[in-house]
């Protein structure tokens, strides 16, 4: 019981609480049920040098999938899609699907609604 004039736990209070924080450090894997699961799928907006770059870093060193791409330039698009395809090939991972790429200058719109892109 919780002694409101010393601010001290009893058992009971202490172990609901450990309960209770030993929920938020399980591996994603046995919460989602698969690893295949937990990979986070994203979008880059802006295919340029830095956006290419830390996306590059996302696939390559934290598992995670490319999945849109959007940019105000198709040919930057264009550019962005080849190198992000020939990444994840590597990882055995599909292309980019055609209908995720969203250019011009609502394009921020569009990846920001995508069912492919995951939120947070």
């Amino acid at each position: 019981m919780l002694d409101r004039h010393n601010n001290k736990f009893g058992r009971r209070e202490f172990l609901g609480a450990a309960t209770m924080a030993s929920f938020t450090i399980l591996k994603p894997q046995f919460v989602r049920g698969t690893t295949a699961n937990s990979q986070v799928r994203f979008g880059i907006l802006g295919c340029g040098g830095r956006g290419t770059a830390v996306g590059t870093g996302f696939v390559e060193n934290a598992g995670a999938r490319v999945t849109a791409l959007a940019d105000l330039f198709p040919d930057q698009l264009e550019k962005g899609r080849k190198h992000f395809d020939d990444l994840q090939q590597t990882k055995g991972y599909a292309p980019i699907d055609g209908r995720q790429l969203f250019k011009g200058p609502n394009a921020y719109q569009e990846i920001t609604a995508s069912k492919e892109v995951d939120s947070f």
